[in-house]
């Protein structure tokens, strides 16, 4: 009696490849996992001696120039926190600040996120709650605090009358970020990611 392997749910599969910080897939070409045993890895198919001639005999080709935005380095911590500064400081009200944080290029952890977390809730209220980094749900949804620490903080919100929702006669909340993009693995934020994004916050406050 043969018994079959379990269905394998990908996109299961891929949340918990992001979750333990997997960014890529390394392979030339797509293998069924159950046929490794007896199989293996797809071999490369063979060159013919035909074509095997031809390329030996082609010149080698002339390497390219990287494009001047491939020659420029990432930027320090600290010339990304300069450069926050400089860019938070033309916002005059927290929708532009938005925009800037959505453009900003400089906090190495954007390139591995799904969506920029800055705020949910009333900005102008009388509390604003500032949260340390997203976390998986937030960086799916793009919203500060929701899943199960999101249900618990509005809960507790609801307990002193305040509302992240200005629909439901509550007191206002504003509710922000420390950090705007998801670390991988969800692992704290270092001092330096912190302190990249920290001249928002600062701004965000003023505002």
């Amino acid at each position: 009696m043969t018994v079959s392997p379990p269905p394998i749910d990908p996109h299961a599969l891929l949340e918990w490849y992001a979750e333990s910080g997997v960014t890529t897939a390394e392979g030339e070409a797509p293998s069924n996992l159950y046929d490794w045993p007896d199989q293996g890895f797809p071999a490369k198919r063979p060159i013919s001696s035909e074509r095997a001639a031809a390329i030996s005999s082609s010149p080698a080709p002339v390497p390219r120039q990287p494009r001047l935005d491939q020659q420029m380095a990432p930027l320090s911590p600290d010339e990304a926190a300069a450069l926050a500064t400089q860019v938070a400081a033309n916002a005059n009200s927290i929708e532009e600040l938005d925009h800037i944080i959505r453009d900003f290029e400089g906090c190495p952890l954007k390139p591995g996120a799904k969506n920029t977390v800055i705020y949910d809730g009333t900005p102008g209220a009388d509390l604003l709650i500032i949260g340390e980094a997203p976390g998986r749900d937030e960086d799916r949804i793009g919203k500060p605090f929701v899943g199960r620490a999101g249900i618990l903080l509005d809960k507790m919100l609801k307990a002193i009358h305040l509302s992240r929702q200005s629909t439901d006669d509550l007191g206002d909340v504003c509710i922000t970020n420390a950090v705007y993009w998801r670390p991988p693995g969800n692992r704290n934020p270092t001092k330096a990611e912190i302190s990249i994004c920290l001249p928002f916050v600062r701004r965000f406050i003023d505002l």
